[in-house]
């Protein structure tokens, strides 16, 4: 498998502006004019006061001296100082001499504001992906931004699809212990324990670990893969109570390319509860009654509902699929399926799954 796309810059606010980066806590953008950046001849780790790292490139804080020294006094660092992001940049290890030796005007300095402590929304930047030799494993990393003083943990997601004309992409849940960790369910229908989600604790940081892919997809070749990821704040209950279940603190996006897929819209006929027949007042064991019923009938997804501002994956079922999913008879066609959702009820938060009728756009 080789990982030849990435996509990347994500948050639950959507797309966030390649021009704004983050170090620690603290927030940077590049200054409003990109001509401003500096080639160093000598290598820029060797002055400067290093304040961090940062999508943008190591930031540090240089004189006008030091960057003088940097240029060998060429003229185009004249009167300027203050801080810096080193972006590009070549460094070969010599071995006779054991050291990193940098190759002369790779790099640029690129002058940088400081907008203070970050807010907002997690940020994932700088998304890299590729096959481990001699296994079947990617390594993945990218940088995460958060902000610590809404939460000190943020939720991962990690998202695969074979190709950039696939419009259904797969969540990726066999990721290695270490940085990440696993948040798990007991599955009733295997007897163990499965990962649900992913957490990263901590500080904002360059997140690396490995997705183990021959055990989810064991006889995949590609080369147009791409890999999308996800950084989620924990969503509480509102005025207290506790953290909402996982499934819930998402960003809204549900791995489906909508833009690419068919389109429907609700007809006048009623939803119906989804049930699993051994748990059927639960709606989470009923989700994932649904979803292992869709996967072991191998029933494609065929487009989405958008209802109310949510998109809704819709599935072609038979008669029979729906006696199976919710114990009574129904009629074949199209369904949106809602997953598991939470509702007020009487202000008091309750949860169901149900699916509803649908027709073409």
């Amino acid at each position: 498998m080789k990982i030849k796309k990435l996509l990347l810059i994500l948050s639950t606010l959507g797309l966030v502006s390649s021009l704004f980066s983050q170090s620690g806590n603290k927030s940077y953008k590049l200054t409003d004019d990109v001509g401003d950046s500096i080639t160093a001849i000598e290598d820029p780790r060797a002055l400067g006061s290093p304040i961090g790292d940062s999508p943008l490139g190591e930031i540090r804080n240089y004189s006008e001296s030091e960057l003088d020294t940097l240029t060998k006094f060429n003229g185009t660092a004249a009167g300027r100082s203050g801080l810096f992001a080193i972006s590009g940049g070549n460094w070969t290890w010599n071995e006779t001499t054991y050291t990193e030796e940098y190759t002369a005007s790779s790099a640029k300095l690129e002058p940088v504001e400081d907008l203070g402590d970050f807010v907002g929304a997690p940020l994932v930047a700088n998304v890299s992906a590729e096959q481990v030799a001699g296994t079947k494993n990617v390594s993945i990393g990218f940088w995460l931004q958060f902000d610590e003083q809404k939460s000190s943990n943020v939720y991962i997601e990690v998202w695969f699809r074979e190709s950039s004309n696939e419009v259904q992409w797969e969540r990726c849940m066999e990721i290695g212990e270490g940085i990440l960790t696993a948040q798990t369910y007991f599955n009733p229908d295997t007897g163990s324990s499965e990962p649900q989600a992913h957490t990263k604790s901590g500080s904002s940081e360059w997140v690396q670990f490995e997705w183990e892919a021959g055990t989810e997809k064991p006889n995949f070749k590609g080369e147009d893969c791409q890999i999308r990821v996800m950084a989620i704040y924990p969503k509480q209950y509102e005025g207290g109570g506790g953290e909402l279940p996982v499934d819930q603190q998402g960003s809204g996006w549900d791995g489906y390319e909508v833009e690419q897929g068919n389109k429907f819209v609700r007809t006048s006929a009623p939803q119906v509860d989804v049930k699993n027949p051994e748990f059927p007042y639960d709606a989470w064991e009923a989700n994932l009654y649904f979803l292992a019923h869709i996967e072991q009938n191998n029933i494609s997804r065929i487009g989405t509902a958008v209802i109310d501002g949510k998109n809704f994956p819709v599935y072609g079922l038979s008669a029979d699929d729906l006696q199976a999913v919710t114990g009574v008879a129904g009629t074949a066609g199209n369904y949106a399926f809602s997953g598991y959702n939470e509702f007020l009820d009487n202000g008091t938060i309750s949860h169901e799954c149900i699916i509803g009728r649908v027709i073409p756009q």
